[in-house]
């Protein structure tokens, strides 16, 4: 869709990085619900996927026009397949960059989703409770 919107020029390439930005933001939501009853370490996989892609967003939203203006000096043209090659640079572009930028920092990253979603902790095996009852006869007593 975004190919053919901005090969026909109904769309700058400048702003269909928006949509890819979008588009990388949509794929947290099939993450986020494959987690459904899954382990902890799975659910903090996608939560890290989206907090990462929302950072990411954040950082590159306003860096969209010179993102696009290194995509298309990767690739001269705007015919389709330009165009095709053209977001996928910026898409490939956009994921580096925030590889790059976290990758100093992976193990405060692992410390904050193990804060954020900690493993459960395993409760107690429930050990029962008798009740002695003082009137009854306690048995025979060990001589001296």
């Amino acid at each position: 869709m975004t190919v053919g919107l901005v090969s026909s020029g109904l769309l700058a390439f400048a702003k269909s990085l928006g949509v890819v930005m979008g588009a990388e933001l949509g794929t947290c939501v099939d993450t986020l619900l494959s987690t459904i009853g899954q382990t902890r370490a799975a659910i903090r996989t996608g939560v890290f996927q989206l907090l990462f892609n929302l950072f990411n967003v954040f950082l590159l939203v306003g860096f969209a026009e010179q993102l696009a203006h290194i995509a298309q000096s990767m690739t001269k043209g705007s015919d389709a397949t330009a165009v095709a090659k053209q977001i996928a640079h910026a898409h490939v572009m956009f994921n580096c960059f925030g590889v790059l930028v976290a990758l100093p920092f992976t193990d405060g990253i692992a410390r904050g989703m193990l804060w954020l979603i900690p493993d459960k902790t395993p409760v107690a095996a429930a050990v029962p409770i008798s009740v002695v009852d003082s009137s009854a006869d306690p048995g025979p007593t060990p001589s001296r």
